[in-house]
């Protein structure tokens, strides 16, 4: 779904790459709220890579592109 939305901006718009997710993701930049990660890579190179929001809520620590989200099981999926 995200993948359509995506697609979707980059060519409904004059939008840069940047300002297309950015666009998408401003939900998960807020101060206040759970945040996330993003990684675009085409072929062997990465396109795009910036982090939103926070972390963790209680100690108001953000994202970052080095930042290890546990996944648990929900990768076996």
């Amino acid at each position: 779904m995200l993948i359509a939305i995506v697609s979707v901006l980059f060519s409904s718009c004059a939008m840069t790459t940047e300002q297309s997710i950015d666009k998408i993701m401003e939900l998960y930049a807020a101060r206040d709220e759970p945040g996330a990660a993003v990684l675009v890579m085409k072929n062997d190179s990465i396109v795009f890579k910036k982090a939103y929001g926070l972390a963790n809520l209680e100690e108001q620590t953000p994202i970052t592109a080095t930042t290890n989200f546990r996944l648990a099981s929900v990768t076996k999926q």
